[in-house]
Formats: structure tokens, sequence, C-alpha cells
């Protein structure tokens, strides 16, 4: 095993820079592959490889190699960044064949967020370009489910606001305007407060979240319907329908408003 320290990835970085040309291409073999946590299916071929790294080499704002590890036909590349304005950090795998030339990459990202943000910038700019089931998930359902425990379950209001857009709108008639009248409300319930997920649907940059608050103090609880919508990787604004959780005496359905069971 030999591990490289200075200047880690000066090679790597030099072929990205050429991604999209024929000197790329020929880096590659002809069955040559990308799996990565930014895209839905993996990539096959060096045509579309390169239009991906071509595409994503311009959505940082910065990227440092750090450690570079080499073991037999691998490379393990380990790196930092921002991106859009939030921290992002991941590793790339390249595997080479006897002759060099590069059999796959297998590229990780993290956290959640910045996969999220990065993998719906990334749909848009590859539009035409890839194939769509390599975005037919949307990852904007992960992205606000994450978002919601983050403020109402960890009261992380710093992980909070990676999610929410400080000019986010505000159309509920129980929150006051803005990011702020969000999270002051939350920082007003107890620490019981909780929020779980019945059912979330994304459309466009659109996202409906059917889930229910509990904990909050009152009397009974809250079944939300939440409709928000996303605008350069964040919440951006927000729509609300609340009612409160009918018992097995009061719901004339003789059903449960959440889920298969009425609360106790």
């Amino acid at each position: 095993m030999e591990t490289t320290q200075s200047q880690p990835s000066t090679e790597w970085r030099e072929l990205v820079r050429k991604a999209g040309t024929p000197e790329f291409a020929a880096a590659f073999v002809p069955e040559a592959y990308l799996d990565t946590t930014v895209l839905n299916a993996t990539c096959f071929g060096a045509e579309k490889i390169g239009a991906f790294f071509d595409t994503t080499r311009k959505m940082f704002d910065h990227l440092e190699f750090n450690h570079e590890t080499v073991a037999g036909r691998r490379t393990y590349m380990e790196w930092v960044g921002q991106a859009f304005g939030s921290p992002i950090a991941g590793t790339t795998i390249v595997a080479r064949n006897g002759a060099g030339l590069i059999e796959s990459i297998r590229l990780y990202h993290q956290p959640l967020s910045a996969v999220v943000r990065f993998s719906t910038e990334l749909a848009k700019r590859l539009e035409g370009k890839l194939g769509k089931a390599m975005f037919a998930t949307s990852p904007y359902k992960a992205f606000v489910l994450e978002a919601f425990d983050a403020l109402f379950n960890r009261r992380d209001y710093a992980a909070a606001e990676k999610f929410w857009s400080p000019n986010y709108i505000q159309h509920s008639a129980h929150i006051a305007p803005g990011r702020d009248g969000l999270f002051n409300l939350v920082k007003t319930l107890p620490p019981t407060l909780r929020y779980d997920s019945n059912l979330i649907m994304a459309e466009g940059d659109f996202v409906i979240a059917h889930g229910r608050f509990s904990g909050h103090g009152r009397p009974a609880n809250w079944v939300a319907c939440d409709v928000l919508r996303i605008e350069r990787g964040l919440l951006a604004e927000h729509w609300d329908v609340l009612q409160d959780e009918a018992t097995r005496a009061t719901s004339a359905s003789g059903l449960p408003m959440f889920g298969d069971k009425f609360p106790k």
C-alpha cells in the first residue's frame, strides 16, 4: 500500500479538467461505470461519465483533496469543499485495469443535506444528457424529512438553518412570518415535541408531507399536511392544513387520522 501526502490527487484533478474531451474518454475502458450518491442509478460509458464530471466540477465553490491512498489497482481519494455556500466532503475511489485504464469510479458525498442539494441542481444541469432514471426518485423527500427531524425532533437550530431559506415565506395561519417566526415558535414548545411522518410526496419543486405533531402541550395531537416549495436547494415557501387528531369517540368515520391506530 502506498500513501501520498503531498499534493494528493494531482493526476486525477488534471484528468477531471479534461472531462468531455477525447483525451478524457481515452482514459477509460469501454464498459467503465460510475456509482455515486448524487445519482439514482449507475452511469455507464466514458461519454456520460465525462458529462457528469464536466458539470460537477463547475458546481463547487471550493474543492481540496487532502489525502490519497493507492492500494493495488485502486486509488482512494478524500476531499473537502464547499458547494452552494455549504460544506461538502467525500471520497472518490478509482479502479483501473492492468493497462492503467479506468474501469470504475465510486464517489461518495456527505452530509445528506449537501447530497440532496447537489443532486437536485445536477438534475437540472444534466437534463437531456443523462437518462431520467438517474434522477427518477426525488431527493426532496429525504431532504424534507431530514429538515423536520433537525428542527422539531433534535432542536438543532444550526443544522436547521442549512435547510430553511433566510427568505422563507410563511403562509400558515398559526406561525409568524419567515424562518425566524417558525424557529421562535419551536423554541417556545416543550422538549417533548415530536414530528412523525406518515406519507410524503414530491412533484417538481414541491413536497407534500402528511405527519403528526405530538408532545406540544396541547390537549390533542396535530395532524398536518405541510406543502413546501424548494428553491435553490432550500425550503423557500410553506402552506399547511392542521387538524386536532380525532379519538375513537370523536371520529365520524370510525377510522384513525394517522396510521392505523387511534391516539391513547
